[in-house]
């Protein structure tokens, strides 16, 4: 005689359900876990937004040695004191639009279907917090030649020519009381701020379209006069080239 089938409790096999402390638990290592990681994924993309941009200030570099070779050794320009990465074929004052067959962004049509975009103008760290690329990003440094009084790219508003690369020398740091400045140090182009722009004499382009602080937060990018570029953490206020020292006069800088 076989017995009956026990019968087995009807909560036997059903998944238990957390309770409310347990559910906190879980939630309170999710944020300890976050808040530590999202520091380090902040650190990570800011070095790769700053490398982006460096990268992107030596394609301008080599794109103007390769324009100032096609012109005779001449800065390309003239250009207006704002740069942006939209422009059209052949707009007055616009390095994107003077180095588009140099950087290949010939074909980059806009939505517009006759305004082009380059982003190779756009600081990546910067692009996220303008409104968009039509904005300014890159700064151009209007230094004047003490000869000419001209600045190195000219003047689209004053019908400047720009200048050859070998008339430039001289320069001096004002925010270090005056000390010369070799091409290497001195920067040709930026990722600028309102901040930086503000103690700077020499820019004179529009200021609230800029970001108001940095935009790799602790350090400028730069692309200098020898076309080299590099990152920068002091500010460097460039003043107009002084009068050469006349040789053997036995002065030393």
């Amino acid at each position: 005689m076989t017995s009956a089938p026990r019968h087995l409790p009807r909560f036997y096999g059903t998944p238990r359900a957390f309770t409310l402390i347990e559910l906190l638990v879980v939630m309170c290592i999710i944020l300890i876990l976050v808040a530590i990681t999202l520091p380090v994924i902040n650190l990570v993309r800011s070095r790769m937004d700053s490398a982006q941009c460096l990268s992107q200030l030596r394609q301008i570099g080599t794109a103007m040695g390769a324009y100032m070779n096609d012109h005779e050794g001449y800065f390309p320009g003239p250009l207006s004191f704002e740069q942006t990465a939209t422009y059209k074929p052949g707009q007055p004052g616009s390095l994107a639009a003077l180095l588009e067959s140099y950087l290949g962004t010939a074909n980059s049509v806009a939505p517009d279907g006759t305004s082009r975009y380059s982003p190779v103008f756009v600081c990546p760290a910067a692009a996220r917090k303008l409104k968009g690329p039509t904005q300014p990003s890159y700064i151009v440094s209007f230094l004047q030649s003490p000869e000419s009084g001209q600045c190195v790219w000219g003047d689209v508003t004053q019908n400047q020519s720009p200048l050859r690369n070998s008339a430039l020398a001289n320069w001096s740091d004002a925010s270090s009381g005056g000390a010369p400045l070799s091409l290497p140090e001195t920067w040709a182009i930026q990722d600028g701020d309102q901040n930086y722009v503000a103690e700077v004499s020499m820019y004179k382009g529009p200021v609230n379209d800029l970001l108001p602080t940095q935009a790799h937060e602790d350090h400028w990018n730069d692309l200098f006069f020898d076309f080299h570029a590099a990152s920068r953490s002091a500010l460097i206020n460039i003043s107009s080239p002084t009068s050469p020292t006349p040789a053997g006069s036995g002065s030393s800088h």
